[in-house]
């Protein structure tokens, strides 16, 4: 018995321990960079010294290592399985002695770790605790390398000690100065507050001389209480007092005077009646000064608030007396977690009288693993700021129940915030619930079983012959007889509709080349699965050969019907696919024509339809187009505009347009965005949605980004700022010219060229233009000076995970959330708030675009982002009004 108690109390003895070492490594504030950089320079000192490789600082939350600082490659750095040994040794060590591994190899505990077995191969290893003051480990100092050792003298290890005593006294002064920082703030906000209140309130301040009986008065602001400022004996201010209080500011003043208490304090409702012959409640509050000559205070006019606590008295008598008779069980626990009201049948089913749950915590009610479950949910209803609603199991009489509860966030009278728990018991319910779940589980099992066997007698006989061998879908034999078929079903009868849509998948050879003809496949096999789940069967669904797929819609009666099916095939279609191991959303074009006149083959319905497939292809803001008769001209007008634009990118008709880019702080011009436009000679100034598809197309765009790039590098050499460092310029770089041949050298040769610095250019990347290949001239370009921006981030589709191995500096939000808050501001708000938040955590800078009122403007000062541009400030300008505007020093709005 004694052994169990002795073992109990060591288990709680390390809880605890572990959660004073938690709370210590959370306030541990964000590091600075100047402290970053700092404890980079000892990692990297420490491994010259002791002449390793790689080491780090880690810092050890709950079951993982954070990362503050490496030299050379560390255990945190990549992905690795979180059963390694290495790292596991690392998270369970206690003690505050060195871990030496001379040779992790010959050690069993360490030989078959995949930290041993594969990159970085490490051999020899030393790591030494981060402990406080106070005994909380916060991580550890690592040192790694990749050779074996055969002794760690004690030399090294005094090294190695001196060290991990700079690593904490940097953490330590950190964490001191943003406290000290802290402090001050608050006390200069208390300061300000406090006048603010005394003069919003209508406060009074008083002050009682205890030897002379003096009584000061002043006043703040507008009140009832006393009509002007002045100092009076304390025996001329009692007659205003209502004498049945008399006896209590004697013997206030008599105990303040003679018995000198430890925290003397004042806090008394006097009946006053005003100069002007009102009566008043009010209410004193004071405290004696640290002197002990004098009482120091304010008071307050109380009447309305003295007859309002009255009334809500005896509403809260009757509200407590309503909420302890209701079935379900409801409490409140204020913003420590206490509770401070339950009723009957909360604490019933907490399994504690009613007086014995009120004044405690789940800490101090529950089990420890219970208590933390508790304190999860209610963290993250405080979060969500709303109704979060959880479903779990109490033990109730002997028996597990399940409870359905809500968590409210509720304001407190005393003020913060509390939660309010209404919990009702679901457990019949959930037993129905199963009940029907499991039949109809079972119905449509035979269901399926049924309707199979007789789709395979049905179809078998003729599939191979008429169907695509890879999605099974019919071949172009097959959907050419069924619409020969439809055909002539509607020269028959005049009533009998029918739709052809033609379907192709966008760059569908690049999304081959990115992740190989195997995962290319698996994305056809996916549309065609997700085609027959959208169409009916009445429908024939087949597939033309490569990425091209066509869907015979029957018995269609108007054009509208054919949109909304076009529209609900695109939705689907649209949705992300599994490739490889990730999620990837693709587009697709549809071409549709409608049989609404008479066709006399099979032929020219296809034709009709790829014709207006043509015509979506060219136009990526219309996915869906229907056929019009006018569509052979517009295919004649493409051609044109084809021809005109490889024209004018060989007589260099297009120009470069700037619009600043300002710092949200200073409202400065940090950096000009380059925009192309093409001069027309008939049609005027064009933007780029005019003719970037063409460039693309006709693979000429990493050209055409070539001679964008030189011609912004020419104008911001010319730039100059009287009172600030010259902007930078920004520019957009396609796909086509990071695959392009030595685009590096290329960046390079044109910065020496015009004289301009590196980091003066910034190159602005769309999320889809990132793949292995361009990732890695990304990174050079990087390591050349230039900045590397993510453009129209929040509109992509890559992982987190993926976005945080990106090689860029600042990330551009794009404009589409800013204009989405005109749908539904309170969400787009989230939404904004939400991706700005995520850039911060991976450590980007955030620039918003799309800035085009002031209200926009607004919202990104709430949202502290670093930095902005938009037609509130400028619209897009040619090179020779940016010089002006530099001269002038126009730099705010």
């Amino acid at each position: 018995m004694a052994d169990a108690y002795a073992a109990s109390n060591s288990d709680q003895f390390e809880a605890n321990r572990e959660l004073q070492r938690l709370a210590a490594l959370r306030a541990l504030p964000f590091l600075q960079p100047s402290s970053t950089a700092l404890l980079d320079a000892l990692t990297r000192s420490l491994a010259g010294v002791l002449k390793a490789p790689m080491a780090c600082v880690n810092l050890r939350d709950d079951q993982r290592h954070v990362l503050v600082s490496k030299h050379g490659r560390s255990l945190t750095e990549r992905d690795r399985p979180t059963n390694a040994a290495l790292r596991q040794h690392l998270l369970e060590r206690a003690s505050d002695e060195p871990l030496v591994i001379l040779d992790a190899l010959r050690d069993a505990r360490f030989t078959n770790d995949p930290f041993v077995q594969g990159p970085p191969h490490i051999r020899f290893f030393v790591s030494i605790p981060l402990v406080t003051p106070e005994d909380a480990s916060l991580g550890s100092l690592c040192v790694y390398d990749t050779k074996p050792r055969t002794r760690f003298t004690s030399e090294e290890e005094a090294v190695l000690r001196d060290f991990t005593a700079l690593v904490m006294h940097e953490l330590q002064r950190h964490r001191d100065d943003t406290e000290r920082r802290r402090l001050t703030r608050a006390l200069l906000d208390r300061k300000m507050h406090l006048r603010f209140a005394l003069e919003g309130a209508g406060m009074i301040a008083w002050k009682l001389d205890l030897h002379s009986t003096l009584l000061t008065i002043e006043i703040h602001g507008q009140t009832h209480v006393w009509p002007a400022s002045e100092t009076i004996p304390l025996h001329s201010f009692l007659p205003w007092v209502h004498v049945d209080d008399h006896a209590v500011v004697s013997q206030l003043v008599s105990t303040l005077r003679d018995h000198l208490p430890t925290d003397p304090t004042v806090d008394i409702v006097l009946r006053v009646q005003h100069p002007s012959g009102s009566k008043r409640h009010v209410a004193v509050r004071g405290r004696r000064h640290a002197d002990g000559h004098s009482v120091l205070g304010v008071a307050f006019d109380f009447t309305e608030q003295y007859a309002a606590s009255n009334t809500l008295r005896d509403r809260d008598e009757m509200l407590t007396r309503v909420l302890r008779g209701v079935r379900d069980a409801v409490y409140l626990q204020d913003a420590n977690g206490t509770y401070i009201f339950v009723n009957d049948t909360a604490a019933a089913a907490i399994g504690q009288p009613v007086e014995n749950i009120l004044g405690r915590t789940y800490w101090e009610l529950f089990d420890l693993d219970t208590a933390r479950a508790f304190e999860r949910v209610t963290a993250r209803a405080r979060k969500a700021a709303d109704v979060t609603t959880i479903e779990e199991q109490w033990l109730v009489d002997g028996a597990l129940r399940n409870f359905r509860t809500t968590l409210t966030p509720f304001p407190l009278p005393s003020g913060g915030q509390g939660i309010l728990g209404v919990a009702r018991d679901v457990t019949q319910e959930r037993r129905v619930e199963r009940a029907l779940r499991k039949n109809n589980e079972l119905l449509a099992q035979q269901v399926q079983e049924r309707t199979r066997r007789l789709e395979h007698h049905l179809q078998q006989a003729q599939h191979d012959a008429f169907h695509d061998a890879l999605t099974g879908l019919a071949n172009r034999a097959l959907l050419l007889d069924r619409l020969d078929h439809s055909v002539k079903l509607h020269i028959d009868r005049a009533n009998h509709r029918f739709a052809v849509l033609t379907i192709n998948i966008v760059r569908f050879k690049r999304i081959v080349e990115t992740y190989g003809s195997t995962s290319g496949d698996a994305l056809l096999l996916q549309v065609a699965h997700r085609l027959r789940r959208e169409a009916s069967r009445s429908n024939t669904i087949a597939r033309m050969g490569g990425d091209e797929f066509v869907v015979v819609a029957e018995n269609l009666c108007s054009p509208e019907e054919v949109q909304t099916f076009a529209q609900q095939l695109l939705r689907a279609l649209t949705q992300p696919y599994k490739l490889a191991g990730r999620d990837v959303r693709v587009d697709v074009r549809m071409g549709v024509t409608v049989c609404l006149h008479e066709y006399k083959n099979a032929p020219d319905v296809l034709a009709d339809a790829a014709l207006a497939l043509q015509m979506a292809r060219e136009h990526p803001a219309s996915p869906v187009v229907f056929y019009h008769p006018d569509h052979k001209g517009q295919v004649a007008e493409r051609a044109q505009l084809t021809r005109d634009v490889l024209s004018a990118l060989d007589r260099r008709e297009f120009e470069v347009y700037f619009q600043p880019i300002l710092d949200a702080h200073t409202n400065s011009i940090i950096a000009f965005e380059a925009l192309a436009r093409w001069r027309h000679p008939t049609r005027g100034v064009l933007t780029p949605d005019v003719f970037l598809e063409v460039l693309r197309e006709t693979r000429r765009l990493a050209e055409f980004d070539r001679f964008i790039v030189n011609e912004a590098c020419r104008h911001a050499a010319k730039w100059t700022a009287p009172t600030a460092s010259a902007p930078s310029v920004s520019v957009n770089c396609s796909l086509e010219m990071l695959r392009s041949h030595e685009v590096t050298s290329f960046v390079q040769s044109t910065l020496l060229h015009y004289s301009l610095p590196p980091e003066r250019l910034w190159l602005e990347v769309v999320e889809e233009a990132f793949d292995d290949v361009t990732t890695a001239v990304a990174s050079e370009l990087r390591a050349l000076g230039c900045e590397v921006l993510l453009d129209n981030f929040g509109m992509g589709r890559s992982s987190l995970s993926r976005l945080s191995r990106l090689p860029v500096t600042r990330v551009k939000v794009d404009r589409s959330l800013m204009l989405n808050l005109g749908c539904d501001e309170k969400q787009g708000r989230r939404v904004l708030h939400a991706v700005v938040e995520l850039c911060r955590t991976l450590g980007f800078q955030v620039i918003m675009e799309g800035v085009a009122t002031p209200a926009n403007r607004a919202l990104v000062q709430a949202l502290q982002v670093n930095a902005w541009q938009g037609f509130v400030h400028s619209r897009p300008m040619q090179g020779r009004y940016v010089s002006r505007l530099l001269r002038r020093g126009h730099t705010n709005t």
